[in-house]
């Protein structure tokens, strides 16, 4: 038991390092990071030396390389979608969006204008200071040196046309978005001008990693309506104006003819009754007061036979009015014993 003892205490012995290790361990992690911070400067000063005077083509580094990822503001990863050379993002926002990026190569694909297959949409961002004017007039074309780093990054798979650059240049207030010949599908160029519309904002503000999100989300947000389901669109009233002009068109090169004929006994028949309307109301009215003095008449023949009781009303035959006839006070029951009596004396 004693000799466990004291292999025990060996072992608790043997775990503690000695303090000059400490020392050594303490100066290797100074030499690392001074050497990081020296690399870093480094590469700062080199930066800013290719961009003090403005940004080539051929000097914007390759971000989807290591070499070109470090020289983005990268450092660490093998490849990357975002190129900031200048250093207008956070580390924490050029993460973000290279997510974003990802999240959209794994969700969008788009047709080959070619063969028709599915690629997925590559998107890179370009964010750098300014642009080095090729002319002595110091114009510079945004959209063409865009164009070119589209072409020198080389996105998109080879002859499918599925790639998409946003590209700022800060200084110069200068913004481009170019797409391939298949995300054409996606982004005309109605919508691409939408979108450097929404970035505006956010630029003004010098908020640039905001203005990069929202560019994302508005690719994404085309691809959603790109795939939703058109609702039927009502015509337009320009679209009904022509259409009735092409149905009255064709009725007078075609149905006229035929329908003419028709149309003129309707429009005489109802020309002919709104012109005699009033003269068929007076004949009806008389027709009817005939019709009545005859059957006045009959009742009158029949009463005086007496096989009928003699009518209540009786008409003029020269007003054409209707008149009651005078009836006689019915004699009281005193009277009809009296008239009675009288009769059997």
């Amino acid at each position: 038991r004693t000799n466990y003892s004291k292999h025990i205490d060996e072992m608790e012995c043997s775990r503690v390092l000695h303090p000059g290790v400490y020392r050594r361990a303490v100066l290797l992690l100074i030499l690392s990071v001074a050497v990081e911070t020296c690399a870093e400067s480094e590469l700062k000063e080199e930066v800013e030396s290719e961009s003090k005077n403005g940004w080539t083509v051929a000097e914007i580094p390759n971000p989807s390389t290591p070499e070109g990822a470090k020289r983005c503001r990268r450092a660490g990863l093998l490849h990357s979608a975002v190129c900031d050379p200048n250093g207008y993002m956070e580390g924490f926002e050029k993460d973000r969006l290279d997510k974003m990026v990802a999240h959209i190569r794994s969700n969008i694909s788009l047709a080959s204008t070619k063969d028709k297959s599915k690629h997925d949409l590559q998107v890179g961002l370009c964010i750098i200071g300014k642009i080095l004017p090729t002319s002595i007039f110091k114009k510079v074309d945004s959209f063409g040196f865009a164009q070119d780093v589209y072409n020198s990054w080389g996105l998109g798979d080879p002859g499918a046309g599925n790639g998409i650059l946003v590209f700022l240049s800060i200084e110069d207030r200068k913004a481009s978005i170019i797409t391939g010949s298949s995300a054409k599908q996606l982004l005309d160029t109605a919508a691409a001008q939408d979108i450097i519309g929404l970035m505006r904002n956010p630029l003004r503000q010098n908020d640039v990693g905001r203005a990069v999100e929202l560019a994302l989300a508005a690719i994404l947000d085309a691809d959603h309506r790109r795939k939703a389901p058109s609702p039927q669109q009502e015509p337009s009233s320009s679209a009904m104006l022509g259409f009735t002009l092409v149905a009255i068109a064709l009725y007078h090169c075609f149905l006229w003819p035929f329908c003419r004929e028709w149309y003129l006994r309707i429009k005489l028949w109802v020309v002919s009754k709104c012109l005699t309307w009033k003269y068929d109301k007076d004949f009806k009215k008389a027709n009817d007061a005939l019709r009545r003095i005859q059957e006045q008449g009959t009742q009158k023949e029949a009463a005086r036979r007496g096989d009928a009781p003699p009518p209540e009303r009786w008409q003029c035959p020269i007003c054409l009015e209707d008149f009651p006839f005078p009836r006689l006070p019915t004699p009281s029951r005193a009277q009809q014993q009296r008239e009675a009596g009288v009769g059997e004396a």
